[in-house]
């Protein structure tokens, strides 16, 4: 409890510390806002820059944005692994090509799957219900993760075949909460219908967006030099089928304009902000079923909802989070697996008090 405490007061010292030198002025604010940062890193994480090489903090207040790189300096352009926060991006892209199908969210995802996948539970299951991690699947489909894969690439060999074949080994719990990268690969067919994930993206999102450095399509050359969890370097991942659950990449500059993008668009889709809702989602995330609206998690903070992402590859860690109404977020890349703890939640909390 000592040591809570301690920990609490020098967080609190660190935001009156940054309120003070907040200057409405951009000359300065980066280099104190790195300051900051810096002594977050230093006294609220446990980061290990001999394993966690580096570390780039994007931070979105209102209209400005601002990059601090930590340990190891990364590139703003780089393109790197986002592992899981992919889903998000990919929510949104569902949500556009049913509306271009012509297809509702809570119709049966039978309106776009092959027949012979259509049995038992998947014909209740809904587009909407794997957006929001209540497919009931499990994490993985059944034949990934029996020892046979290379750590290396540890997806690379799942292709469409062996997921068409999982499914029909499985069966989804429509409304169950399950954290699920199964559930996401099943959109493969829905990205079909309006000609290939890759493509659509690009038409829709990626190109009119300016994102250059934003796909799946990626030369392992040109993605930033990742390090496994014993701080050794780590080849990109090839996903294959799980490419809409895992196999995304981007650079911070991209990550930035998307965050903000997302600010604005899910503000009108969050629940109201009342004591009850807060109690609910608090329970909620206690018995292990939080709520997630447009691939993002929601957690409430001590004034506004929290919209929040991690995603973990073989050599590179992202997270993000953001508050929509104040319009304020946080992005941490690190080129390590083992990621930098909760530092994205703290910078988040830190900028919130100003």
């Amino acid at each position: 409890m000592v040591l809570i405490n301690q920990c609490r007061h020098r967080i609190f010292l660190l935001c009156i510390s940054f309120v003070l030198f907040y200057t409405p002025t951009l000359t300065g604010q980066r280099e104190q806002l790195e300051r900051e940062i810096g002594k977050l890193i230093r006294y609220e994480t446990r980061i290990d820059f001999s394993l966690v090489p580096g570390i780039l903090v994007g931070v979105i207040d209102g209209d400005s944005m601002y990059i601090c790189s930590f340990g190891q300096r990364l590139s703003a352009d780089s393109a790197y692994e986002l592992g899981s926060v992919s889903q998000p991006v990919v929510a949104w892209l569902a949500m556009l090509a049913c509306d271009s199908l012509g297809f509702g969210l809570e119709e049966s995802v039978c309106s776009y799957l092959p027949d012979s996948l259509c049995h038992d539970q998947w014909t209740l299951l809904t587009t909407d219900q794997i957006l929001s991690q209540q497919s009931g699947l499990n994490r993985f489909p059944p034949s990934v993760g029996g020892g046979q894969e290379d750590g290396q690439a540890p997806y690379a060999m799942y292709d469409r075949a062996k997921l068409a074949e999982d499914m029909r080994r499985a069966n989804p719990h429509p409304d169950a909460y399950a954290y699920s990268h199964f559930g996401y690969s099943v959109l493969n067919w829905l990205f079909d219908s309006v000609g290939g994930m890759e493509v659509f993206a690009q038409r829709r999102c990626f190109v009119p967006m300016k994102l250059e450095q934003t796909s799946w399509n990626v030369d392992d050359h040109d993605v930033a030099t990742g390090h496994g969890l014993n701080g050794s370097t780590f080849s990109p991942w090839h996903v294959n089928s799980l490419n809409p659950s895992l196999g995304l990449k981007s650079s911070m500059n991209d990550l930035l304009t998307l965050t903000d993008f997302f600010c604005d668009r899910i503000a009108n889709q969050l629940p109201p902000w009342n004591k009850m809702q807060v109690r609910e989602t608090k329970k909620a995330e206690t018995d292990r079923t939080p709520q997630v609206v447009m691939g993002w998690y929601l957690t409430p903070s001590k004034k506004e909802w929290i919209c929040y992402h991690e995603g973990r590859t073989g050599g590179h860690h992202v997270s993000i989070s953001f508050q929509p109404m104040s319009h304020k977020a946080v992005i941490v890349i690190s080129n390590g697996a083992l990621g930098s703890g909760q530092l994205c939640f703290l910078v988040l909390d830190m900028i919130s008090r100003v």
